[in-house]
Formats: C-alpha cells, structure tokens, sequence
C-alpha cells in the first residue's frame, strides 16, 4: 500500500488535471468564437464536442487500463499527450481562418453549410485532447484502487479534486488570466501546467512501490479475463443483478442528463440576479461545480471517518437510488425557492454593500451567494452519486477501469445531451420553470425505477415508470398548472438597480407601470 504522502501527491496532481482541463475550456471557447462567431450556438456546439470527448476517451481508455502494469506512466503519456496536442491547437488556429473564408466563399447564406464547415473545425481541434482527458479518471482509479471493493473512497477523492480543480481553473481564468494576459499565453501556461503533470507523473511511477503496482484487477481464486469480457466473478450474475446494473449506467446517464440541464435552466434564470456578463458566467460555474466537488469529498471522508463496513454492490444500488430521489426533491425545493430570487437580491445586495465595497464587488460576491445557497445541495448529491455509480459498476465488471470508464461514458453523454435539450428545447416549448419540474420528476423516477430494482419489485418498477410518465405529460399538457413564479416581475427587475424594488409597494407599482411584451 502506497503512503498517504504518496498518494496526496496523485490528488494533487489531478486537483491541477482539473484546473487545467478548464481553463482549456474556455480558452478554445474563446479562440473557435473567431470561426464560430459568439452566439449560443458556437458555444453549444464546443462545449458538446469537449464533453463528446471526454466520454469517448473514458469509455476506450478505461477499457485498456485494466491492462496495464503501469497506469501511472500511462496517466503521465495521456497528460503529456493533452499538452501537445493543446499547444498543436495554437497551429490550427493559425490556419483555420484562411481555410474557413476559402471554403465559406459563395456560400454565405447557406447556414447548414457553413455550420457543418464549423463543427468539423471544432471536433477536429478538440475532439482527441478531451478524448485524453476523459481517459485520466479511470487510469487513476486503476492505479489507486487494485480491486472494485477499495474504490469507494479513493474515486470519491479523485473525482472531488479534479472537481474541485476544475472550480479553482475556472475562476482563475475567468477572474484573473484573462483579464490580465492574452488567450496565447493563458493556453501556453495550461500547456506547461500539463506538462508538469505528465513529468511529476512519470517519476512518481519510477519511484511507485513494487506492491503498489497494478497487478490483475480480480480477487484471487476468480476467473481469468477474456478478450470478450472482463467480468469476472466467482457468483454468476443474476437476471434481477443485470437490470439493476442496466438501470445504475441509465441512471447515471439520466443523473447527468438532468444535472446539466439544471445548471443550463438555473443559470438563464439566475442571469436575472446576477446578469449576463463572462463574470456571471463563471460565478454560477464555479458555483455548481464547488457543490459537486464538496459532495463527492464528504462522501470520500464520511468512509474515512465513519469506518463504514462493505455493504457491497447492493447496498451501493441503495444509496444511488435514494441520493437520486434527494436529487429531484432538492432540485424541486430550489425551482420553488426561486420564486423569490429579485428579493433575495435586493436583501443579499443591500448586506454586501454594508462592507464597504464598490457595487461592481458587491454585485459580483452577492450573486456567488445566491448561486451557491441555490444550487449548493442538488450538485452536493451529485457529487455523490458518481462514485457510488463507480463503485457498483467496477464491482459489476470486476474491472477499476473498465467500470469508471463506463460511468465517466454514460453520464457524459447524458449531460451532453441535457444541456441540448434544455437550451434548445424545453426553455422553449415549456419555459424555465416547468422544464425544471419535469426534470426532477425524471430525478425522481429514475431513483425509485433503481430502488425497485434493487427489491426485485418489477411490477412495482413499472408503476413507478408509469406514474412519472404521466407526471411529465401532465406538465406537459397543463401550462397553468403548479406555476409559482411571478414572470412579470422577473421581467422588469434590474438587479443593477434593486433601490427601485426595495418593499412591496414599489414593487406592485414597477408592475403596474410597466408593459412587458
């Protein structure tokens, strides 16, 4: 067993992974907006070819690191492997432009064409760098966890600092590096960030203890691994042991799903608080994110301290299936809590400006407050419910990687395409605030689908299945019904002027005086 120094040095490597992998997020937004333009759309369209990434390279690499003897060395190539084809990206864009105008000449007004033209630009640029990135988590949980039973803790702990990473790049490069340098030299100092990593990584491997590394994946006594499958177990799966394994990969893609579509919802209604600037932007990120990140750490050190014991794969299924369920009515409560959001900000405001500060700063640190008090406990659970999902799948597979790599694919995609839904669909066809309810029905449904499962309840299952489809057409069809949201008021609230909303009266006169179309 490698020592608790040893392995604080992979957290921390992958705490920089993260800050890292975001910072190149917004910087290839802000690059391929040169190309793309800066609508939604072009941000849409990178964003989901860097989670298309991320999810194809968890579910190929996680497959191949079972294999091998030496993740950590592969950890290092993959690091290594993104800052070269980062900084390769420098060189596309050079040329990207001139390509663009030659292929784009005479067909100007054909927008199908021309986006085609764009998307192949982006994937091109980004599509094997994330596919890398979305490779590393299921190399590390190999390396720090030989067997599927030990990687409770250990992939709670990777997957909350990388988060946590991830919020520390954002808010860097939002807040400061931007501000401070150009997009070049922010992406060159990500390159040498990766490059560090890859090194650190290569030595740490060289210097791994003997027992410490990765041997085969199965317990002692158990079936050797096939070409065609690395499942591998001394007690044959079941059929009810399938279904649950089934729903655990959709449920964590639904959980991803939903997860992303909150956040697209939450963001475009908290924009009324906070604004619409890149600062706001990275506020409610950074926010969401830390929730995420807090959730699988304190899952990570409740294992620590509390000495839980083996409940093993079903006991796993449980707490998934109950954390889904939190997920949906907490996200419920919020949807409810958001009601309120215009005099939340006139009070959070009025108490940051008691300090002193300028109401730029005030603006700023008040939304980060509503953010975080809003979204703070749905993204806690969510950080929770990934490695619990991890856990039963490698267990499943009886393969670290093979089993992360499948749960890193399944709940990227779903996030890919709840994000699409959400912004190009349901804020259309059903409006933020009934598009957020029929999100946590889905939450809800898929946890009690997963718990039913778990009892072997299969008729129950179906009722369940059944009650949350007719939950959502209902919304669906019923636009009236369970509305709380004052929409007036949220359309003419200016959170850059929250004098004019101070009491009620004030309040009831903007609406009256004011013809909102």
């Amino acid at each position: 067993m490698a020592s608790p120094l040893f392995l604080g040095a992979i957290y921390l490597l992958f705490f920089l992974s993260g800050a890292t992998a975001l910072v190149y997020q917004i910087v290839w937004v802000r690059s391929l907006t040169l190309v793309f333009g800066g609508s939604h759309l072009a941000v849409t369209v990178v964003l989901s070819i860097f989670m298309a990434g991320l999810a194809v390279g968890g579910y190929v690499v996680g497959r191949y690191a079972d294999h091998v003897r030496k993740p950590l060395r592969l950890y290092g190539l993959l690091e290594l492997g993104i800052a070269l084809l980062a900084f390769a990206f420098v060189g596309l864009m050079n040329v990207y432009p001139t390509i663009y105008v030659a292929l784009a000449q005479g067909r100007e007004d054909s927008v199908f064409f021309l986006s085609a033209v764009r998307i192949l630009f982006s994937a091109v640029a980004l599509i094997v760098p994330t596919a890398l990135m979305g490779g590393t988590l299921p190399v590390l949980s190999r390396f720090v966890s030989r067997q599927p039973k030990t990687l409770r803790s250990h992939l709670a702990f990777l997957y909350g600092f990388n988060t946590l990473g991830a919020v520390g790049g954002a808010a860097l490069a939002g807040f400061i590096l931007l501000r401070l340098y150009s997009v070049s030299a922010v992406l060159h100092l990500a390159v040498a960030a990766n490059v560090f990593i890859g090194l650190a990584s290569l030595a740490l491997q060289m210097a791994t203890p003997a027992a410490f590394e990765a041997g085969p994946t199965a317990p002692p006594g158990a079936e050797p691994r096939t070409a065609d499958d690395q499942r591998v177990s001394t007690t044959p799966a079941t059929a009810d042991d399938a279904l649950a394994q089934t729903l655990i990969l959709w449920g964590i893609g639904f959980s991803g799903f939903c997860a992303l579509g909150y956040e697209v919802l939450w963001t475009r209604i908290l924009t009324i608080a906070i604004g619409a600037s890149v600062y706001s932007f990275t506020v409610m990120l950074v926010a969401f994110l830390a929730g995420i990140a807090l959730g699988s750490q304190a899952y990570g050190v409740a294992l620590k301290i509390l000495g839980a014991r083996d409940a093993g794969a079903k006991g796993a299924i449980l707490w998934f299936g109950i954390v889904q369920v939190v997920i949906g009515l907490s996200a419920l409560l919020v949807t409810i809590q958001l009601r309120d959001i215009p005099a939340n900000t006139v009070r959070l405001q009025g108490l940051v400006l008691g300090f002193g500060i300028s109401p730029f700063a005030a603006r700023a640190w008040s939304g980060f407050g509503l953010a975080f008090l809003y979204m703070i406990v749905p993204a806690f659970f969510m950080g929770v419910a990934f490695p619990l999902a991890g856990e039963v799948r490698a267990r499943y597979r009886n393969a670290v990687g093979r089993g992360v790599g499948e749960v890193v694919a399944y709940n990227t995609v779903g996030a890919i395409f709840g994000a699409g839904m959400s912004g190009f669909a349901l804020i259309y066809l059903f409006g933020i605030e009934r598009s957020l309810q029929m999100l946590t029905v889905v939450n809800v449904g898929v946890g009690l689908l997963v718990l039913c499962s778990l009892q072997n309840r299969r008729r129950l299952g179906a009722s369940a299945a059944a009650l949350g489809l007719a939950a959502l057409v209902f919304l669906a069809l019923n636009h009236t019904a369970f509305r709380l949201w004052d929409t007036t008021y949220f359309a003419i609230f200016r959170s850059n002027q929250p004098e004019a909303f101070r009491t009620p009266e004030m309040v009831r006169e903007a609406v009256e005086n004011t013809d909102v179309l």
